[in-house]
């Protein structure tokens, strides 16, 4: 017993070391603690379905109950203790800037301004990150370049600040708000300050920006104070598809009608520990789109899509600190998901290069009796048959096998096809990966780079068949 308990002492000694060590890591090493978020939540195009529960900030319970004007005190306080434990693996992050304003000196002194405009509309002095790549045939095709391996320079996203036409910005918040862009400019953000007029005319700007710049502007973040904040609240209202990321500081005026579901993202700021001077109705409106937000059907989205802080009025930050990892995660968010629509259309334009007639070879194929006739003219026995064949199978789990991407979004291409629910997955990766084959290096190719599982199964299935022949 006496040897027992000094190992037992050593043991648990290490075990706290370990836990220690692991919590200065996501306190203080960003790459840390983005690897353990992903290790809690997963990929960024992950579901949100997920219904682990463990004793950490990333499994924060979401706030409940009925949001009133009755409660809304009581809820800010809720939703600010459930933003700061959520978001905890922004500290880093946050730690980061600090370090990166105490140094900044001529902070956009490298990087370029340009003034963009069309007939219509225009957008002064919008500084570029300076991020480059070569032109593909795909940017050829969307006209964003003339020829392929021309240099594109384009944006992770883009960062749009209001500034109030009336009063502008003091040199000690033009100095502050250039810190934080130079700060996500190192990041691949680009950002621009314009002067607000109305909900109108940004709207306006912003759809300039994703028609004629699309590179820099796939992802559009809008940061607002008081009247700004109202506005875009109103553009929310009527677009909400418009804006990815929308900042809202101490919002003024109840004008928010519809608060059905939102697709933005909403960081919504409350400036000192109470909402004496501010709106009761514009901050209840706030209120019920960072609820809203959270409604997703991804999980990122459904835990901080919508987040609420209560900030010092104290805090010189003209984009407050706390919004910096939202904006970063918001960015990522929506640079997986472009990742995943792009590979569903790609995979899309493959399936349908294999034209009607491809569907009609393998519904005939999985005709058991004129194919079994056809088969047994060769001396093929019916145990090939029903391993190798095309024919229906009485196999229960004939659609969870040789399950890939490919196979769903051909069933989903040919979905109001009766004929084909008399098919297996096997067969339909079988008699593709051979068309494919027949139309070349080059499509087998593009196949196996968007759907490797498709590639892996249709090589496993060929050397099946051609050791069976």
């Amino acid at each position: 017993m006496s040897k027992i308990i000094p190992k037992v002492l050593k043991f648990s000694l290490w075990v706290l070391v370990i836990i220690l060590f692991e919590g200065v890591c996501f306190r203080f090493a960003e790459d840390y603690a983005n690897f353990r978020l992903q290790l809690a939540w997963g990929d960024l195009n992950s579901s949100s379905s997920q219904s682990l529960s463990l004793p950490l900030d990333h499994f924060t319970k979401k706030p409940k109950g009925d949001l009133s004007l009755q409660n809304l005190q009581s809820r800010i306080l809720e939703e600010n203790e459930y933003s700061k434990s959520i978001l905890s693996f922004g500290r880093p992050v946050r730690d980061h800037f600090l370090t990166f304003k105490q140094n900044a000196v001529n902070p956009l002194e490298k990087f370029d301004y340009r003034n963009l405009e069309n007939n219509e509309s225009y957008v002064g002095d919008v500084i570029f990150p300076g991020l480059k790549r070569v032109a593909t045939e795909s940017d050829v095709g969307n006209n964003f370049a003339r020829r392929r391996g021309d240099t594109l320079e384009y944006a992770r996203a883009i960062l749009v600040y209001l500034h109030d036409t009336e009063n502008g910005l003091s040199k000690n918040e033009t100095k502050n708000l250039e810190t934080t862009f130079s700060f996500l400019l190192e990041r691949g953000i680009a950002c621009v300050s314009i002067p607000f007029s109305s909900a109108k005319e940004l709207e306006r700007q912003i759809l300039f920006l994703k028609s004629d710049y699309p590179l820099i502007s796939k992802t559009v973040m809008v940061c607002g104070r008081k009247k700004s904040a109202n506005h875009i609240m109103k553009i929310l209202e009527k677009n909400d598809d418009l804006i990815s990321l929308a900042i809202l500081q101490d919002p003024s005026e109840n004008n928010l009608l519809n608060s059905s579901r939102q697709s933005t993202w909403i960081f919504g700021l409350l400036t000192g520990p109470t909402i004496v001077d501010v709106s009761k109705g514009a901050t209840f409106q706030m209120l019920k789109m960072v609820e809203s937000a959270r409604i997703s059907n991804y999980l990122y989205q459904s835990k901080i899509g919508g987040v609420l802080r209560v900030v010092d009025p104290d805090d010189e930050d003209i984009i407050p600190a706390v919004t910096l990892p939202h904006i970063l995660k918001c960015v990522e968010f929506y640079g997986a998901l472009k990742i995943q629509k792009e590979k569903v259309l790609k995979l899309s334009v493959l399936v349908n290069d294999l034209n009607e007639t491809e569907l009609k070879t393998l519904s005939v194929l999985s005709n058991p009796e004129s194919f079994l006739e056809t088969e047994l003219d060769k001396n093929v026995s019916k145990t090939t048959l029903f391993q190798n064949s095309f024919i229906e199978t009485p196999i229960q789990t004939m659609n969870a096998e040789f399950d890939c991407e490919i196979v769903r979004l051909y069933r989903q291409e040919h979905k109001d096809d009766p004929e084909l629910s008399t098919l297996s997955n096997r067969q339909i990766v079988l008699e593709l990966g051979k068309k494919i084959e027949k139309m070349g290096d080059q499509y087998m190719d593009d196949f196996k780079s968007t759907d490797p599982k498709f590639y892996e199964f249709y090589q496993t299935l060929k050397l099946e068949e051609s050791t069976q022949q």
